[in-house]
């Protein structure tokens, strides 16, 4: 599930611009994991990347911007897979233990995209925050989805399946 950043050089000596991309968005995440969001800057990213300033803002137009990519990197990830993992026709406790699975897999091997996740996350500013915000609600209702169908099949004891989910997600993503 893990992307690989392939280290892809052109003639020219620099990378792709796809590549590029992928690279700085990786860069950001670690740097974001470890000085924080508000500890980091945009100057940081550059040189850890031996890039200029300016070439990173060919690719996003500011800090906001690349805070929302990082955050968006990881959430299409989660969101992808419980998409898959909700569709399946299985009963709904084999989906509700793959939706854990797959959940722990990111927060135990993305420690650095999870940690950007729990910690920065709430300095993300409109538009942005908006757009981010309706991809992590979807996230939650599927989830929340899997867990209803789990009580209507009794599969698992009768609660609210909101809070429910609050507590498997919560007790996970503090793992990290």
């Amino acid at each position: 599930m893990e992307k690989k950043i392939k280290k892809v050089i052109g003639r020219d000596g620099r990378r792709p611009g796809g590549e590029t991309e992928l690279a700085f968005i990786e860069v950001a995440t670690k740097l974001f994991a470890e000085k924080g969001y508000n500890g980091t800057s945009i100057s940081d990213i550059s040189k850890k990347m031996n890039l200029t300033t300016a070439s990173l803002y060919y690719h996003v137009t500011g800090k906001q911007q690349l805070l929302l990519r990082v955050l968006e990197n990881t959430i299409f990830e989660f969101l992808d897979q419980l998409e898959v993992i909700s569709k399946q026709n299985n009963d709904p406790k084999i989906k509700l233990r793959a939706a854990i699975e797959s959940h722990l897999y990111f927060v135990l091997n993305r420690t650095d995209a999870i940690t950007v996740f729990v910690k920065d996350r709430g300095f993300l500013e409109q538009p942005y925050k908006q757009q981010y915000q309706t991809r992590v609600e979807r996230y939650d209702l599927l989830f929340t989805t899997i867990i209803r169908e789990c009580i209507e099949a009794r599969s698992i004891p009768p609660g609210d399946p909101h809070l429910i989910r609050l507590a498997i997600l919560g007790m996970m993503n503090w793992c990290m």
